[in-house]
């Protein structure tokens, strides 16, 4: 794709009848777009941050109006300049061809990430789990969405593989069920090892309203597997598991349970 002489011919005579005099308006006119771009851009965030929209989506709605803004500047600057405008959108035109084939990544995480803006499937303080990668969601920005991770790691992921890949909202709903699987000898009665685990989960964190699931779920080659189930707060998951767990040895050796181990019986004939 070319663009004629005569294109390129308009522009030409424009910028050749500029002198002192006539380019400091139009000094005075650039200096004025660009302080209206950055002022309309700060008073763009200041709306956002008053508004309900996620947090998640300001870094983007900030880009693409800050983009407007600046190619309408632009428009503003080359017809003062008496530049036609057509001739101008003519080669931006060829411009954005050119520059859309080097950055096709690039367009891609972009229109990703409006995706991402119109489906949420997270906001800003949820914990996901993305591709294999979890974390705190800090921002969904431009091209990448940003997370926290527990050790205090930053992590960006390609807004192209958000929406690649299955996305695991840790964090979306209120409650959580934590599920422990523990073992106990063939020795141990399965009603004390039932009411060891259920004593082991009366705290204070597990919901009251949500019954506790303690029942025999498989027979191994050495020992019985039970499987524990509680519901609480998602806030409140790790602390619950925790306490949890550090209580089932206590409530073994309270209710005569024993635990077993891998073992073999050899018989001398």
């Amino acid at each position: 794709m070319t663009v004629s002489a005569d294109t390129f011919s308009g522009i030409t005579t424009a910028l050749a009848g500029l002198t002192l005099t006539s380019i400091l308006p139009k000094l005075l006119l650039i200096v004025v777009c660009l302080a209206m771009v950055r002022v309309f851009t700060k008073l763009i965030m200041k709306l956002l941050s008053r508004s309900k929209l996620d947090k998640s989506l300001h870094a983007i709605i900030r880009s693409v109006v800050k983009i407007l803004l600046l190619f309408v500047a632009i428009m503003i600057i080359a017809a003062s300049f008496g530049i036609n405008v057509s001739s101008l959108l003519a080669v931006l035109s060829i411009a954005g061809v050119a520059v859309s084939l080097a950055i096709q990544d690039i367009l891609s995480n972009f229109f990703s990430g409006v995706v991402l803006l119109g489906s949420k499937p997270f906001k800003v303080g949820d914990y996901v789990t993305i591709g294999g990668q979890s974390g705190t969601i800090v921002e969904t920005g431009l091209t990448h969405t940003k997370l926290h991770t527990l050790d205090n790691q930053v992590i960006l992921v390609p807004n192209s593989a958000v929406t690649s890949n299955v996305i695991t909202n840790v964090t979306a709903e209120d409650t959580r069920r934590v599920d422990f699987t523990v073992s106990a000898s063939y020795d141990s009665d399965p009603e004390a090892v039932k009411r060891a685990l259920r004593e082991a989960a009366d705290i204070e964190l597990v919901l009251k309203d949500q019954p506790v699931f303690a029942e025999l779920s498989k027979y191994g080659e050495s020992v019985i597997e039970y499987t524990l189930r509680v519901w609480v707060r998602t806030d409140d998951y790790w602390d619950a598991y925790f306490q949890i767990l550090d209580r089932i040895r206590t409530a073994y050796a309270a209710n005569g349970v024993k635990v077993s181990y891998p073992h073999i019986n050899v018989h001398n004939i």
